[in-house]
């Protein structure tokens, strides 16, 4: 069923995902790594459905997961790290659920963590840094922190370039930093540096057009590219027609049960 749910996640029909991953729940047999792997997973497909509360009460049955685990195996890497993200989507989902008080902290406890792992080279955690780094930075834009959440996501990028630098074949790195440009370009207008933030969307564009126009895109890159073009004022690199024709083809994709394609959908019409 786990199995099943991976498969459903990418596409359309989610709603189905959540339900082998809900069996799946209910045969892992207390063993708190698929246990937290499964509810991190439910969290996401809430996430992608914009149900911000259901994601973090997911996340908080993750972290009590880890905790349990922890109480049991006292130090152990893969715990400490489980419980340290679950801590960070909890209070990003938090924020997202309109209650951010002790987001930032809670955010800036979990990096440290990541942090000391990596140093122990606990596979994934360099990645973990990297995403609590780009985390933090989008819940300090949100609390209008903007020059400190543009300092934090370059320090997100910094760090998924290096891991990309050392795996260039690493597809996960290349989304991440596909990902981590789309935000600086908005905290780099946010923050009144137009040219930058005109040659970070130049670059970002560059890379990504090819791969959201392949015969068979891979959405995420997809929906990167959209969202620069529809996020931009520099409307040079472009058509009207050209960002409504991608953003049609992420919401087909999604078959037109996604809320974020169908949201960048009504953005490319709002700028034609």
């Amino acid at each position: 069923h786990e199995k099943l749910g991976d498969l459903l996640v990418p596409g359309p029909e989610r709603a189905e995902g959540m339900a082998h991953y809900r069996l799946a729940l209910s045969l892992v047999d207390g063993n708190p790594l698929a246990t937290i792997k499964i509810w991190s997973r439910m969290a996401y497909l809430q996430g992608e459905a914009y149900d911000a509360a259901s994601a973090r009460d997911s996340y908080r049955k993750a972290e009590q997961t880890a905790v349990a685990w922890l109480a049991k195996s006292p130090g152990d890497p893969t715990a400490r790290g489980k419980a340290a993200l679950s801590k960070e989507r909890i209070a990003w989902f938090g924020t997202l659920a309109g209650e951010p008080a002790g987001a930032e902290v809670a955010i800036q406890e979990a990096i440290a963590v990541y942090e000391q792992l990596a140093a122990q080279a606990v596979p994934g955690e360099r990645r973990d840094v990297a995403l609590g780094y780009k985390t933090l930075a989008e819940v300090q834009q949100k609390m209008g922190k903007r020059q400190e959440a543009l300092a934090n996501c370059r320090r997100s990028l910094e760090n998924s370039k290096s891991i990309l630098a050392e795996s260039p074949q690493d597809g996960q790195a290349k989304t991440d930093i596909a990902q981590e440009r789309v935000l600086l370009v908005s905290l780099l207008l946010a923050n009144g540096q137009r040219d930058e933030a005109r040659e970070q969307t130049e670059g970002a564009l560059t890379e990504l057009k090819p791969l959201a126009q392949a015969a068979d895109p891979d959405l995420y890159y997809l929906v990167d590219y959209v969202a620069l073009l529809v996020g931009t004022p520099f409307t040079q690199f472009a058509t009207a027609e050209e960002t409504i024709s991608h953003a049609r083809k992420a919401m087909e994709l999604m078959k037109g049960l996604d809320p974020e394609t169908l949201d960048l959908l009504a953005k490319a019409y709002d700028r034609a």
